[in-house]
């Protein structure tokens, strides 16, 4: 029985929060030291707008390392806020709580504090933090697989930080742009916004914006197949990642990189990369992220045909994206566990969860793993004798599946790749521009591949 399964690859989102703040989220040396210096200043202030401030501050740099202690900066920032009517701090106060909830799967709320944030800043002339918060709201709708909502927020996010001119957070909205036409399966939109994403990083030379869409141009090539340029990519950016003591940036390249090694078949290595994220991730309490790469691992035992091994994992990760109300990761989770029951002749089990994972796929309107579904459930009504339901799900496939790869979507990802080199005037990327390149992509357009979060 031939195996086609899912992979997933993680996303490195960027967050944007509001502008008196840097747009970090690594814990590095230079970020402790700040919190130290942040926190020495803290115990002798006076209880006035700039304590407000300080408090805000160290919310903002413990957010992604310590949400309990984020959290207490944060009421107390915005106690005190409140107490003075002081009306800038209230709203970053706001904001900050929004990302905290965010991170840690607490969704409504995070959108309840967004949206008192985005009252107050427009009240106060902030539009630049209304956009930050617009942008957060945009990233919870993106986590629940509501890709259409998450569109209309982060372009709304777009618009103004266009109108203010600030280049390096309109490249961070234009890159999460990027991951939800990615998510979609519309690579050559993706594709269009990396690279305009990655061209302004490069005018304005911000080290992390161009790690992160060098990253993401990785995830294209991967999901196209191309695992030498998809490596050559990741490799780049985990450099400048590296450089920077970027944590979570340095997780979701071994990550990826790690999806690269398995989808080669080099399984060990790809578990080393695997677990040194995982390390990190769990290390950070970033469960999300956490979830996806335990669910690669379990896809490596799914590769070593350990199938029980494999469900273990993969029900570790579908229990963690049920708890933070992930539709994306929960339905390859299910996708995959029917997979492996599949292997095992438990078809019964392997049916549920299979229709599970096809149900979350339609509702978040993933074309290409609606396709995939399809093509499942028709190995599975094979396996068990019911040729009728086989052809059925298999017509449904292959029809879906010529759609999603049809000659035009290859043109129009090259010309994403021809136009920014020709801006850029040289030669160093080359993308889908040779004979061989194009027939290797339709020889391998039934292997499916799979981005997903995040961070930022």
């Amino acid at each position: 029985m031939k195996k086609n399964r899912i992979n997933i690859v993680i996303i490195l989102f960027y967050f944007i929060c509001f502008p008196s703040i840097a747009i970090s989220q690594q814990a590095s040396d230079k970020t402790k030291i700040k919190i130290d210096s942040l926190v020495t200043i803290l115990a002798s202030s006076k209880e006035d707008t700039n304590k407000v401030i300080i408090l805000n501050k160290l919310s903002y740099e413990l957010n992604y390392t310590d949400a309990g202690s984020a959290e207490e900066y944060a009421l107390q920032a915005l106690a005190i806020g409140e107490k003075l009517n002081f009306y800038k701090g209230i709203a970053q106060a706001y904001n900050i709580l929004g990302i905290i909830y965010k991170n840690i799967g607490k969704f409504d709320i995070s959108i309840e504090n967004c949206k008192k944030s985005i009252e107050i800043c427009r009240s106060i002339g902030d539009s630049s933090g209304v956009a930050g918060a617009l942008n957060t709201i945009g990233t919870v709708n993106y986590y629940l697989g509501n890709y259409s909502e998450a569109l209309i927020w982060y372009q709304r996010a777009l618009s103004i930080y266009i109108q203010l001119n600030l280049p390096s957070r309109e490249a961070l909205l234009i890159n999460n742009i990027g991951l939800v036409y990615s998510m979609l399966s519309d690579y050559n939109k993706a594709l269009d916004y990396y690279f305009r994403s990655l061209k302004i990083q490069e005018e304005n030379n911000n080290n992390n914006g161009i790690a992160l869409a060098l990253s993401n141009i990785g995830i294209i090539y991967f999901n196209l197949g191309d695992t030498d340029k998809a490596l050559d990519y990741y490799e780049k950016s985990l450099k400048i990642r590296l450089e920077l003591n970027d944590d979570f940036g340095i997780a979701s390249c071994y990550s990826n990189m790690g999806n690269v090694y398995e989808h080669r078949s080099e399984s060990d290595k790809a578990m080393e990369y695997y677990f040194k994220a995982l390390e990190i991730f769990e290390a950070k309490n970033d469960l999300n992220n956490a979830s996806t790469t335990i669910f690669c691992i379990g896809y490596n035992y799914l590769n070593q045909s350990k199938y029980y091994k494999a469900i273990e994992y993969f029900s570790k990760s579908r229990d963690l994206s049920i708890e933070f109300g992930n539709k994306s990761s929960l339905a390859y989770a299910y996708m995959n566990i029917g997979l492996a029951y599949l292997e095992l002749q438990k078809y019964n089990k392997s049916l549920e969860n299979l229709k599970n994972g096809l149900k979350l796929f339609t509702e978040i309107d993933n074309k290409n793993y609606i396709s995939y579904s399809y093509s499942c459930l028709s190995r599975l009504f094979e396996a068990i004798g019911n040729y009728k339901e086989s052809l059925k799900y298999f017509k449904q496939y292959s029809t879906l599946r010529d759609s999603l790869y049809s000659e035009e979507s290859s043109k129009k990802i090259a010309e994403a790749e021809v136009l920014y080199e020709t801006e850029k005037k040289e030669n160093s990327i080359k993308l889908l521009t040779k004979e061989k390149e194009l027939q290797s992509l339709q020889i391998e357009k039934q292997e499916y591949f799979r981005n997903f979060f995040i961070v930022l």
